[in-house]
């Protein structure tokens, strides 16, 4: 019983990680799309904004993912 509770506390672990990194692409995406603004590249400015829709997809995907996958007594 011990060790399916360390398993579980160490999946939760390495979720919670893999969390944080989307979190932190988002913000990246985020700061790239601000950088092309202010560079008046539209080209560039549409390449920010199509990254930023598909890191936030990926997230919005994980998340749901994430979510199915921890217990409800957690």
């Amino acid at each position: 019983m011990q060790g399916e509770k360390l398993n579980a506390s160490l999946t939760l672990g390495t979720l919670m990680v893999a969390v944080l990194a989307f979190d932190q692409l988002k913000k990246d995406a985020e700061a790239r799309v601000v950088l092309a603004a202010d560079s008046g590249s539209s080209a560039g400015l549409m390449r920010a904004e199509r990254h930023r829709s598909a890191v936030q997809a990926a997230r919005h995907e994980f998340l749901k993912e994430v979510e199915r996958l921890i217990p409800s007594d957690y």
